[in-house]
């Protein structure tokens, strides 16, 4: 058995957490307004780690519409600290990839709160993502008519292009000829 699957059988996985919280730096950035192409090439990782963290930060930034309107759903608060909701964009991308067991990437994403210094805010990761892992089924259905989820970006990015471009993002083709 190679590495890769014994970590997602077993829950061990103790490179995610540092991963996660790697990427999750990144995109706390991009969330507050840096471009992504200002980061340095490693994103702060070497090795194996490195294609991990690569995966988790476009990963998460190209799902950044899906992982927002989950988090909508998932929790109460109205305002989610920029580094917490970077985490948990991070570690929803890693849920639903598939690449780990449900238990690990929740584990691994309440170590990685520890890791950047967010212990206040384990109890709340832990709660969001074990909802998602809960209600997955539900929050599919809920999302199918959410603009954001289904584009995969930021509502003022959508209205911003129909607005341009009122021929993409859902328009009608014939507008353009």
């Amino acid at each position: 058995m190679q590495p890769e699957a014994a970590n997602r059988t077993s829950g061990v996985s103790p490179e995610l957490a540092e991963a996660l919280a790697s990427a999750s730096r990144i995109v706390a950035k991009v969330i507050a307004g840096r471009s992504l192409a200002d980061e340095s090439g490693d994103f702060g990782a070497k090795g194996p780690a490195r294609g991990a963290v690569l995966d988790l930060v476009y990963g998460s930034l190209r799902r950044y519409g899906r992982g927002d309107a989950l988090l909508a759903r998932l929790s109460t608060r109205k305002e989610i600290d920029v580094a917490v909701r970077a985490l948990l964009l991070c570690a929803l991308y890693a849920l639903e990839s598939g690449r780990y067991a449900e238990h690990t990437a929740v584990d691994q994403a309440v170590r990685a709160a520890t890791t950047l210094g967010l212990e206040p805010a384990k109890g709340f990761v832990n709660a969001v993502l074990r909802g998602w892992t809960r209600r997955r089924a539900e929050l599919e259905q809920a999302i199918e008519v959410d603009r954001t989820a289904k584009y995969m970006h930021p509502a003022w990015w959508i209205d911003r292009l129909r607005a341009e471009h009122p021929w993409t993002v859902g328009g009608d083709a014939r507008r353009r000829q």
